[in-house]
């Protein structure tokens, strides 16, 4: 019995909230998060690249004290002085680097402790989770793409680097240099939840899932899956055309033997259409006389749709989040239906779920 963890962006929490969902044959555990890159539920975990603001007079200070030394810059520069300064200059040039190695180093003292608020809230979520998961099923995470991306992408990206041209950035290098780079959101969550991604979209019985969507008695077919037969032939009874549309490397002699068991066995024929190139669903055009269900198993977020007719059920059995933006914000009128969506909206069934 598979147990789906299912994490999704919810803007304005102030922590995790957490749904088990019963659904009879699988178990939901959908989760809510506030998250972004280096940030968990409004607290930023980024490194600091430059001092927090502070009150107006501090800041109109310290810029009077920039301009007064650029200034005196300048004029040594024009005079072919550059580096010498009096007394006064250089004890206030020390001056201004101390405080800003200061101001790094709270600021760091402050990101640790995020650190530590972050993990201590990422133990007790997993911690809750797992209650309601059950460590002896098989568990699978599932992300939306913007959580997946601030969870599990590197970490070094979106990074700045840092040179070495003051001392409160030399510091900096110090500091990212002594192993402490490695911390941040995304090293955190895998150190807690490295669970597996669910992968298994296309094996019949996710497939099945989806299937009691398809309402209309003409089906096609987008790409190739294993087993696909054995889904085909529950609903057989109810449809009146199949067309079947491929890429070439697909197309086997064992394909073409189950295409003729399934007309000898159910009187209906399928209608093949194979396309050629690496490129060929980018490419291909889908056009249907009536509304079908597309059963789509390619994977592509870009497919031609402008001339599916309206009340159409699309399947996409990949979950392709871009692929649903895209149609959606067409206004076409076809109905876009994944595990994805699915998973979100599915509604409790019962307060306390127990599966077998």
């Amino acid at each position: 019995m598979d147990t789906i963890i299912y994490f999704i962006k919810k803007k304005g929490l102030r922590e995790p909230f957490i749904e088990p969902i019963g659904l009879k044959t699988y178990m939901l555990v959908r989760v809510s998060l506030d998250v972004g890159a280096e940030e968990w539920f409004g607290k930023t975990l980024r490194m600091p690249g430059q001092p927090e603001k502070r009150d107006e007079s501090a800041k109109v200070q310290d810029a009077r004290e920039r301009r007064h030394f650029l200034g005196i810059l300048r004029r040594r520069g024009r005079q072919g002085k550059r580096n010498r300064l009096t007394k006064k200059e250089r004890r206030l040039e020390e001056k201004r680097r101390k405080a800003e190695l200061l101001e790094q180093e709270r600021l760091l003292a402050e990101r640790e402790e995020r650190l530590r608020q972050t993990e201590e809230a990422l133990r007790r979520l997993k911690r809750d989770v797992m209650e309601l998961a059950g460590e002896e099923r098989d568990c699978y995470c599932v992300y939306e793409n913007t959580v997946r991306k601030a969870l599990i992408g590197s970490e070094a990206q979106g990074q700045e680097r840092i040179s070495a041209e003051n001392p409160a950035e030399a510091f900096m290098e110090e500091y990212t240099g002594n192993g402490k780079r490695e911390k941040g959101l995304s090293a955190l969550w895998q150190q807690y939840f490295d669970l597996k991604e669910f992968e298994g979209y296309c094996r019949p019985f996710w497939v099945e899932q989806l299937m009691p969507e398809a309402v209309w008695p003409h089906f096609v077919i987008l790409g190739r899956m294993p087993d696909l037969f054995s889904v085909l032939e529950t609903y057989a009874c109810k449809m009146k055309s199949l067309r079947w549309i491929l890429l070439e490397a697909d197309y086997t002699e064992e394909l073409l033997a189950d295409v003729e068991d399934f007309y000898t066995e159910y009187g209906l024929a399928i209608e093949l259409q194979y396309l050629e190139g690496p490129s060929a669903w980018k490419k291909f055009r889908l056009s249907c006389a009536r509304p079908s269900n597309i059963l789509d198993f390619t994977g592509e977020a870009r497919l031609a749709v402008s001339e599916i007719p309206e009340g159409s059920v699309w399947l996409d059995m990949f979950s392709v989040e871009e692929k649903r933006r895209r149609m959606m914000g067409r206004s076409n009128g076809i109905q876009y239906i994944s595990l994805k969506e699915k998973w979100k909206y599915a509604q409790r069934r019962c307060s306390a779920p127990v599966l077998p």
